[in-house]
């Protein structure tokens, strides 16, 4: 950890003090990009889905980026997760990527992600990942790689 912050001072990227880290405007401006197409990942409960912790994150503007979701899936495996589930958005509701289930079989997850959907004021073509693993810190790291990797997200540090 100590040598992450370190390169990242020296990239100018964060500043320390006494009272700890911060980030310099260069690093507001990664972020900045960062959520230009993602949330921030957030704990999400789909109990007729998975008893697994699950952390979801939405990616804007991405559905023509997924094609099965098993690329994903396998991402959120390397990542310690037990899976992943791909969700597209239409004006109809949300879809799984080429399977023939559908988010009608699980009532409880579907309104949940249905109040998701109003409330972050998802537009077709946005996209919900949800990653599920024993614990919060793996299904969070899964759907942070899924993302990086669908936007195809340059930090322009390394």
């Amino acid at each position: 950890m100590r040598a992450l912050l370190n390169y990242l001072k020296e990239k100018n990227i964060l500043t320390a003090t006494h009272k700890g880290h911060s980030l310099t405007p260069a690093g507001d401006k990664i972020i900045a990009g960062f959520l230009n197409f993602a949330s921030f990942p957030f704990e999400i409960s789909l109990s007729d889905m998975t008893q697994d912790k699950c952390i979801g994150i939405i990616l804007k503007n991405a559905s023509e980026k997924i094609k099965s979701g098993i690329e994903e899936r396998d991402t959120a495996i390397r990542e310690g997760c037990d899976g992943a589930y791909i969700l597209l958005y239409t004006n109809d509701g949300f879809k799984f990527p080429s399977v023939n289930t559908s988010i009608f079989d699980y009532p409880v997850s579907h309104e949940y992600l249905n109040n998701i959907a109003r409330l972050e004021n998802l537009n077709e073509g946005d996209i919900v990942v949800i990653c599920f693993a024993d614990d919060f810190i793996n299904a969070e790291n899964g759907v942070i790689n899924i993302s990086l990797n669908k936007q195809n997200f340059n930090w322009k540090l390394f």
